[in-house]
């Protein structure tokens, strides 16, 4: 059996997990968007997860979670529990995964920011959470008193939001919750598809929403008019002053001849991007750019399976959206099961880690080092990073394993 989806999305890993605990062999892979054509002809719809068995394809993980755990206690035989559990997996569809998802998405800029929309999907999540906290002040499970799919759907719908919007004083009021959470998320079947859940400390904000630009009206006809004379001006009024407009410090640093736009462009369309590392070295502006290395420090059991891992990788790197505009370089896993490694090698506007990534909530989980642009092995690692990105390269000695082009 298989599962097509990409990593990290949360309907895929309910069913890596349910599948984990019931002992199911399931191959996950993220081939269904070159499959699509194919899939309309199989499918009622082509939104992953699809669930690809011999006897058809399926999409949505609410029938996956059924078929897999149906002789299991996760879906346990007695009608009354069946119905409890189906009742849940269809309101939380709506009421908090779709509206979860959607602040998720504005946060990591998949989706423009709309005030409104967001604001809506906020209060619908929060109203939500606090009719589950009251529940389980009463109950130790979603559904009866031992695991079922419910639990891992509203645990797998929760775990993106808790690494990244729910920071402590979010988290505050709804203890219970995080009890239960804690105790779902530490299971090793979760761990193995999710890794180790790192709460957020600091809620990311979704980015402000882009300005409507209007087309501009036609002038009306001036009209003369004599003007009052001017009133004398009083000390003690106050102006009307237009708030002043934030201004990011990296507009305010000097310009630069080295145009990021371009570089990007250019090793991303080079095959072999060896060939334009000296490019780079004659164009770059030292004063201007700085890179740093980037090594995470793994907790006790990650980097032990290939697929938790770069589901970590991936929220990694969407929680870099902030910093798109003034970087470039890599992120991968490098190594061997069961000792892989997150590195990389980022290129940065100015001479400091840009504050949009010392934001990240799990930068403060990473080593950086700024590379010397004068010395010849800073030099040689870099362009390691950048361009020993196949199968078989190595970088600081380690087998490429995933690489992820940040541009």
């Amino acid at each position: 059996m298989k599962v097509l989806t990409q990593y990290g999305n949360p309907e895929g890993n309910k069913i890596a997990v349910t599948a984990a605990l019931v002992g199911t062999p399931v191959e996950f892979c993220s081939e269904w968007q070159s499959r699509s054509k194919e899939l309309a002809k199989q499918t009622f719809g082509q939104q992953a997860p699809i669930f690809e068995s011999s006897f058809g394809y399926f999409t949505h993980a609410t029938p996956v979670l059924k078929f897999l755990a149906n002789t299991h206690n996760l879906y346990p035989a007695a009608i009354e529990q069946r119905v409890q559990i189906d009742e849940f997996l269809e309101i939380s569809k709506d009421d908090l995964d779709k509206p979860i998802k959607l602040w998720v998405d504005m946060v990591f800029g998949h989706i423009p920011t709309d005030a409104e929309k967001l604001k809506k999907a906020q209060a619908d999540v929060k109203k939500f959470l606090f009719i589950i906290e009251q529940k389980l002040k009463k109950t130790s499970h979603i559904v009866g008193t031992s695991l079922t799919i419910a639990d891992i759907s509203l645990a797998c719908a929760l775990t993106w939001a808790f690494r990244v919007v729910f920071d402590e004083k979010y988290r505050k009021p709804l203890g219970a919750l995080n009890a239960w959470y804690a105790k779902i998320a530490t299971l090793p079947q979760f761990v193995a598809v999710w890794g180790t859940v790192k709460l957020a400390k600091v809620a990311l904000e979704a980015p402000a929403p882009t300005a409507k630009v209007e087309p501009p009206k036609p002038a009306p006809k001036k009209e003369e008019v004599k003007k009052a004379p001017a009133k004398p001006k009083d000390d003690d009024e106050d102006e009307d002053k237009p708030p002043a407009k934030q201004v990011n410090p990296l507009d305010l640093l000097p310009p630069t001849t080295f145009e990021l736009d371009e570089w990007k462009k250019l090793i991303t369309n080079t095959k072999d991007r060896k060939s334009v590392m000296p490019t780079f070295w004659e164009k770059l502006d030292k004063a201007g750019w700085s890179a740093w290395f980037i090594h995470y420090e793994k907790a006790e059991g990650e980097g032990e399976k290939m697929v938790p891992f770069e589901n970590l990788l991936d929220g990694f790197v969407q929680r870099m959206e902030s910093i798109r505009r003034y970087s470039f370089g890599t992120m991968g896993i490098y190594g061997d099961v069961p000792s892989l490694e997150i590195k990389g090698c980022l290129l940065m506007r100015g001479q400091d880690v840009l504050q949009g990534l010392l934001d990240h909530p799990q930068f403060e989980y990473c080593k950086s080092a700024k590379v010397d642009w004068e010395k010849d092995c800073d030099r040689k690692r870099l362009e390691d990073f950048w361009t020993n990105v196949n199968d078989n390269d190595t970088v600081d000695g380690l087998v490429v394993q995933v690489i992820r082009f940040w541009k």
